[in-house]
């Protein structure tokens, strides 16, 4: 959505596009003004980890945002970037269309080096996974020294 829109256009716009997408109960729109002249990727960090009751699981974000997909395919959003690297929470970047339907089992990919964190990582992953999804653990190693 353009930057320029009121927030009232924004809201309309959001409840009738997503209106189908979430249940009332499952989703809530908040509308955060930023009055400052940061970026609004400022904004978003300082809502997100502010939030306490409960504190959030994850923090989702698209690869690229409202300036569209970058003319070189590996270079993400500068919200994106920011926000994993400054999200006090676990972060998911959706990228791509592909998804399976509501139902359909998940296939997940998850890299281990055997540290703390991606033990961690584990943890999430288990807590995310449905009983049919199925979860790929990938190591890489090096046989020569």
């Amino acid at each position: 959505l353009h930057r320029s829109l009121k927030s009232s256009a924004v809201e309309t716009k959001y409840s009738t596009s997503l209106s189908s997408t979430f249940s009332p109960s499952h989703a809530q729109l908040n509308m955060v003004e930023s009055l400052s002249t940061k970026p609004r990727r400022h904004k978003v960090l300082a809502y997100v980890n502010g939030l306490h009751n409960p504190k959030p699981d994850f923090f989702v974000v698209g690869f690229s945002g409202s300036k569209g997909a970058k003319a070189e395919r590996g270079i993400m959003g500068h919200t994106t970037d920011y926000s994993l690297r400054g999200a006090l929470m676990s972060t998911v970047v959706v990228k791509g269309t592909h998804l399976p339907k509501r139902g359909e089992p998940h296939k997940y990919v998850l890299g281990v080096d055997g540290s703390e964190r991606s033990k961690l990582a584990a943890d999430r992953i288990r807590a995310l996974a449905g009983d049919s999804d199925t979860i790929v653990l990938l190591h890489v190693y090096s046989s020569t020294t």
